[in-house]
């Protein structure tokens, strides 16, 4: 990976297993849990006016990073929800880089943002909470964009590095 990579993919590119353990959707939920307080925590740290610092050229800065968060795991709930309540569906893709440009992403209240966040995870937690160990592989959705079919446990997978993929980035543009 080079340099430039390393700061776009600080906690190393996610990739999909061909299986998943329960003891490994267990600790994927457990890093559901824990990212939106840790969010919450390193926000508190950071100036208003380092919001629009940058973890690397051209990257988002951590105003855009965070709402991000917040639009890709609200689609990521709304992915869980209709696996479960319908066969196979077809999920929409959404365009990220104009998601973080809507007038809803000026917003510069973060600490709200965070605490949305992490009421969104609480309610993907408790939708998740339940599932029957079948469930987490044999119930699928299909990624149009990526013509591919994605289990629960994929998803939880993705989602439980995605937050500290973007936990990293912040981490990196409030030292910047």
């Amino acid at each position: 990976m080079n340099a430039i990579e390393k700061l776009k993919y600080p906690t190393g590119k996610w990739k999909p297993q061909s299986t998943y353990t329960q003891e490994e959707i267990a600790g994927y939920l457990d890093k559901l849990d824990a990212f939106p307080k840790e969010l919450l925590e390193l926000l508190k740290r950071i100036p208003d006016s380092d919001y629009d610092n940058t973890y690397r050229e051209g990257g988002w800065n951590i105003r855009q990073i965070v709402h991000h968060v917040l639009d890709s795991h609200m689609n990521s709930y709304m992915r869980f929800k209709l696996t479960l309540t319908e066969n196979t569906p077809i999920i929409k893709p959404y365009e990220q880089d104009d998601w973080v440009n809507t007038p809803d992403a000026e917003d510069r209240n973060l600490i709200g943002i965070a605490e949305l966040i992490n009421v969104l995870h609480q309610r993907i937690l408790k939708l998740l909470g339940g599932l029957d160990a079948s469930d987490w592989t044999s119930k699928q959705y299909f990624h149009p964009e990526r013509r591919v079919l994605v289990s629960l446990a994929e998803n939880a997978s993705l989602y439980a590095w995605h937050g500290h993929h973007h936990l990293a980035q912040i981490q990196i543009a409030a030292k910047s």
